[in-house]
C-alpha cells in the first residue's frame, strides 16, 4: 500500500526494489569485523563495502528510471501521487528547501523503508 501511495503503482514481491531494500537491511545488520579491527577496514574482508556500493548503484538506477518515466507521463496523468507532487515542486522551483533529483531519491528511499 505504501508503494502505491508513493509511486502510484504496486510492485511485486520479487521486484528489484524490495530485493535491494532487503539487501540494505541485511548488510547494515551484518557484523563488520572492521568495526572491531579498524586496520582491516581497507581490505573489506567481508565485502560489505562492495555490496553496499552495488546496492546503492542499483537503487539509484531504479529511482532514476522511475523519476524519468514519471516525468514523461505526468503530462497525461490526472491523478497525482507523492512522486508527482515532488516532481511538480522541483519543476516550479518554489520549495522552501533545496530540492533536486538526489533529494527526491533520498526522500523516496526513506518513504519506502518506513
Amino acid at each position: 500500500m505504501t508503494c502505491r501511495m508513493i509511486f502510484g503503482r504496486k510492485f511485486e514481491a520479487g521486484s528489484m526494489l524490495k530485493a535491494a531494500v532487503r539487501e540494505v537491511m541485511a548488510t547494515f545488520g551484518a557484523v563488520n569485523f572492521a568495526d572491531f579491527f579498524p586496520f582491516l577496514r581497507w581490505l573489506d574482508v567481508q565485502g560489505l563495502h562492495h555490496r553496499m556500493k552495488e546496492v546503492s548503484r542499483s537503487l539509484d538506477e531504479f529511482f532514476e528510471r522511475l523519476i524519468e518515466e514519471r516525468r514523461l507521463l505526468s503530462i497525461t496523468q490526472q491523478e497525482q501521487d507523492f512522486l508527482d507532487i515532488l516532481l511538480a515542486t522541483l519543476a516550479e522551483g518554489k520549495a522552501d528547501i533545496p530540492l533536486d533529483r538526489a533529494s527526491i531519491k533520498a526522500i523516496l528511499l526513506v518513504c519506502d523503508e518506513t
